[in-house]
């Protein structure tokens, strides 16, 4: 069997597992930090660490401020088969795609007049929200 044929199986096989079904024995660690999250914090944002584990995203619920300056840092570890790695963000355009063992830092400032701003994977099957005060 060509590699090429045994990938294209092993994403078929993985897509009909579902979306969540992929588990994760490692422990989920805090992630690393990077250049942008930490240069967005010393700017006065509030940094939150968000694991992406099988049971989605932890934690789920943010409690905000309107107009409070965030840094959402979504970590994924490598051996999660999950489609929670790419997410969207109600109201902010494009996907963010959370690379295997990484992280990735996104600036994000609490529009006043929200009530709550959900994110949620691409399938709609894992969800988070930033609960507005």
């Amino acid at each position: 069997m060509t590699f090429t044929r045994a990938l294209a199986l092993a994403v078929l096989f993985a897509g009909a597992l579902g979306c969540g079904n992929g588990r994760s024995s490692a422990p989920t660690k805090a992630p690393p930090q990077n250049a942008e999250a930490t240069a967005a914090v010393k700017n006065g944002a509030r940094r939150i660490d968000i694991a992406i584990t099988d049971k989605g995203y932890e934690p789920a619920n943010i409690p905000a401020k309107a107009g409070e300056k965030l840094v959402l840092v979504f970590s994924r570890p490598a051996d999660l088969l999950t489609c929670a790695g790419t997410l969207k963000i109600v109201g902010r355009a494009g996907e963010i795609e959370v690379p295997e063992g990484g992280s990735v830092a996104v600036p994000f400032t609490v529009p006043a007049g929200a009530a709550q701003i959900s994110f949620a994977c691409t399938m709609d099957m894992f969800h988070g929200v930033i609960t507005v005060n």
